[in-house]
């Protein structure tokens, strides 16, 4: 292992540098865990999911967002920020599924209204 990668205690991976977050307090200057170990730790903390259950939605929708079809990028080396999934939970904090960043802000922006969305619905084909 060169000076250009590092190894993942988490997941065991020799990975490049990029693929760990910068942290000034650790010594070389980076996370312990790779940028997919630290979301799916993060993930599972906030939202209590974890990695086999969210790979299991992600397969379940055919790798696209529930509403728009988009597809996702899970791909960490080529991440595009408007195409990663977004886990999307309902009032009561039960998970609905997973959303792009638009379709997860729109929703939001219509408080999970059925009514505003109809509403929106009517005013764009009018």
């Amino acid at each position: 292992m060169d000076q250009s990668s590092k190894r993942c205690p988490k997941c065991d991976a020799d990975r490049d540098l990029t693929w760990f977050s910068r942290d000034r307090k650790r010594r070389g200057g980076r996370t312990a865990w790779c940028k997919p170990c630290m979301r799916a730790a993060n993930r599972q903390r906030r939202v209590g999911i974890s990695q086999d259950e969210f790979d299991a939605m992600l397969r379940e929708q055919d790798g696209r967002c529930g509403i728009c079809r988009t597809p996702f990028t899970t791909d960490d080396a080529t991440m595009d920020p408007t195409a990663v999934p977004r886990i999307d939970r309902s009032h009561d904090g039960t998970v609905r599924g997973l959303l792009c960043p638009r379709c997860k802000v729109g929703l939001s922006t219509f408080r999970d209204d059925p009514h505003r969305l109809r509403a929106a619905v009517e005013y764009l084909a009018a």
